[in-house]
């Protein structure tokens, strides 16, 4: 019995490598996770939003998108200050040293994170996007977080 050989096509087949396909891969989950996030971002800041002028409800591009979220994330930043202070304003001396480790190390955390973020669109210009938007919802709850030991403070 002879052995048919198979017949090779006429041109080599397209064989992109596995770091291709791996980078294009990344980069449409990166942009797929950071559309998601973004979205639930300025959905939120479109249902906030008052005025017509408002920077998201204008943010058709990314370039609006970025400048919206760097806003909306330095209002969070002055805020976070703020309810910071007023903390540290009702805290005895020890838990003040205790509430300034523990800030600091959320703020590691919430860099980190935003860090991570931004690294499912690594290299694309979706990246800051993405990291900003981290900022701003990480920012958003530790305001929540502090506010609620404040209203804790204030029931005694």
């Amino acid at each position: 019995m002879t052995r048919r050989r198979q017949s090779q096509p006429p041109y080599p087949p397209p064989n992109p490598s596995a770091r291709c396909l791996r980078r294009l891969f990344e980069t449409s989950i990166g942009a797929l996770l950071g559309l998601l996030v973004i979205s639930g971002v300025l959905t939120t800041s479109l249902a906030a939003a008052q005025a017509p002028d408002d920077l998201c409800a204008a943010a058709m591009t990314q370039a609006a998108m970025r400048a919206c979220l760097n806003t909306r994330y330095q209002a969070v930043d002055v805020t976070l200050n703020q309810v910071y202070k007023k903390l540290m304003a009702q805290l005895s001396p020890t838990r003040k040293t205790k509430f300034k480790q523990a800030q600091r190390a959320w703020i590691t955390f919430r860099d980190a994170s935003a860090a991570f973020a931004a690294s499912a669109a690594e290299g694309g210009s979706l990246a800051p996007t993405l990291s900003l938007a981290e900022l701003v919802s990480m920012t958003e709850a530790r305001i929540v977080a502090m506010q609620e030991i404040l209203r804790a403070l204030d029931a005694r």
